[in-house]
């Protein structure tokens, strides 16, 4: 609770009413002597002594009696103690004014008890304001360099994903390089390169598995090493070009380099990024060579790279092949 200030209106009065007060006993004690000295002015009826001589002589004497002489003669210390004493009875009336001013002081410290007990709370309650104040703009600061560290967080996080991108469409090219180099002489270069690949292991195949009900009554064991000696048949046939090109190790690189950055959570994005440049006869040849390679095996099956069978429903020869040999897992989402 914020304690009001004393007005100046408010001091203005009680200093007028300290005032008024001294002046007040400044007046008792001016009044009061006055007030005695006029009840003591008042007429009296003095009682008076009469008395009877018992002898004539005493009648005609108009002398004090030696009697009466010594009863009224008063001794020296008396007359000392009567004129001293009315002397010091004459102090009376300061001892009253300095009680009065005594208790005027005693009221006058009072008030300024109470002026410095107010300027105090006045002080505290500053205090507590300026506290307020400084942990309101301690809290306002804290909360800049809350939002100002999640501003670097996120720049930092928009460079490294910008940097990943950067690369990924890099080496995609350099993949794409690769792939155009190819060549098998005349005509078959390039993406044809794979397809010639794949028709020779088809040939083979459909050789073996006249139909996709054969291949779905295969022996999974027995269906992969034929696919495997019919890829190495194939190779041979193709001179070795995609091995010696190492197309499907730089593809090997690509997804295990999209897998190492899945920290930034854009993994299911460079996948879709991966199957847009590949061709439905590099994604088949890479379903091929995944026989032997392993790592790519487990990258169909993880990421589903497999997925371009679902846009070419013509081609059930394939897509029996995979579903027998790595599910649908490989293809399906």
């Amino acid at each position: 609770m914020i304690m009001s200030s004393p007005t100046p209106n408010n001091s203005y009065k009680e200093l007028l009413g300290i005032l008024g007060a001294i002046t007040l006993i400044f007046i008792l004690w001016i009044s009061y002597p006055r007030f005695m000295q006029y009840m003591d002015d008042a007429p009296q009826q003095k009682s008076v002594q009469m008395v009877i001589p018992y002898t004539f002589d005493a009648m005609l004497t108009t002398e004090p009696t030696s009697s009466e002489s010594v009863a009224e003669e008063k001794s020296k210390f008396q007359n000392i103690g009567d004129q001293y004493g009315t002397y010091g009875d004459s102090y009376g009336s300061l001892n009253t004014l300095f009680s009065g001013l005594a208790f005027a002081i005693l009221i006058i410290s009072l008030f300024m008890q109470r002026q410095e007990l107010q300027a105090q709370r006045q002080e505290l309650e500053a205090q507590r304001n300026e506290i307020k104040e400084s942990n309101a703009i301690a809290d306002k600061q804290r909360e800049i360099t809350e939002q100002q560290a999640k501003l670097n967080e996120q720049q930092l996080y928009d460079a490294k994903v910008q940097n990943f991108y950067t690369l990924l469409f890099k080496f995609l090219d350099e993949k794409q390089r690769k792939i155009d180099t190819l060549s098998l002489g005349g005509s078959t270069h390039g993406d044809n390169v794979f397809r010639h690949f794949n028709i020779n292991i088809l040939h083979e195949l459909r050789a073996i598995y006249l139909s996709t009900e054969l291949i779905d009554s295969a022996n999974n064991d027995e269906l992969e090493n034929i696919i495997i000696l019919k890829s190495a048949y194939a190779h041979k046939l193709n001179q070795y070009k995609l091995l010696s090109n190492e197309v499907f190790e730089y593809i090997n690189f690509i997804l295990s380099f999209i897998e190492q950055h899945q920290h930034l959570d854009i993994t299911k994005t460079a996948i879709e990024i991966f199957i847009s440049y590949q061709s439905f006869n590099e994604m088949i040849a890479m379903f091929f060579i995944s026989f032997d390679e392993v790592r790519i095996k487990e990258f169909i099956l993880k990421y589903r790279l497999m997925r371009k069978l679902n846009n070419y429903v013509e081609e059930d020869y394939y897509l029996a092949l995979v579903d027998k040999t790595l599910g649908q897992r490989s293809y399906m989402s």
